[in-house]
């Protein structure tokens, strides 16, 4: 048996997944938590009653659908915190950033699929999360896998240049702190924009 925990804050996304794992009897819901308080407090009781045992021991798996932008938190945060637990989670998100997915699977997920996905795809996607895969919907695992390819093909300096964006420098100031001039930095991020196929810093931080 595979038991679900459905962390979302909204009700419309929620009532879509119970109807459509209604269907099958491999799933069963063990509650909905609408922000990572309350998926602490649903745990923690069910902990205290040894039903997490149960639903993670040997012959069972439980899988968190996880949203990443929840009312004042981050679903990313819980992802470590479920694997010590020996659940593991399928993001199912509207962001489909190859930096978001990237960083989703390093916190720990095992899957993660786009709200736009179809059904067919999202229980293609559960089968095989639950089954211990790792699972990234095919249209963001392309996307994925070039960006870093890119990132794979930066030099040394273009990388500074980079992390040095993302910490919020200017180009002055990254000039400044790079010991070169404006004009080198600049062709610098003309280079990297190529790289890339981007044509501005807000576009570039958004694949990184």
């Amino acid at each position: 048996m595979t038991y679900i925990i459905l962390v979302d804050d909204h009700p419309i996304i929620t009532n879509g997944i119970s109807l459509i794992l209604s269907n099958s009897a491999a799933y069963e819901i063990l509650f909905i938590a609408r922000s990572l308080d309350d998926l602490y407090s649903n745990l923690e009781t069910l902990e205290n009653d040894g039903r997490l045992e149960l639903c993670t021991g040997k012959q069972n798996r439980t899988v968190a659908i996880m949203d990443i932008q929840l009312e004042k938190s981050n679903g990313l945060n819980a992802v470590g915190f479920l694997r010590q637990k020996n659940i593991l989670t399928l993001i199912y998100s509207m962001f489909t950033s190859p930096s978001i997915i990237n960083n989703s699977i390093k916190e720990g997920a095992t899957g993660y699929i786009s709200k736009s996905t179809s059904n067919e795809q999202f229980l293609a996607a559960l089968k095989a999360v639950s089954e211990g895969q790792t699972y990234i919907q095919q249209e963001l695992y392309s996307s994925v896998m070039t960006n870093i390819t890119v990132l794979a093909s930066l030099s040394r300096k273009e990388n500074e240049v980079i992390n040095l964006l993302s910490k919020g420098y200017s180009k002055t100031e990254i000039a400044e702190k790079m010991c070169v001039s404006m004009r080198t930095i600049e062709n610098r991020l003309c280079t990297i924009y190529e790289k890339f196929c981007v044509s501005s810093v807000d576009e570039l931080l958004g694949k990184i």
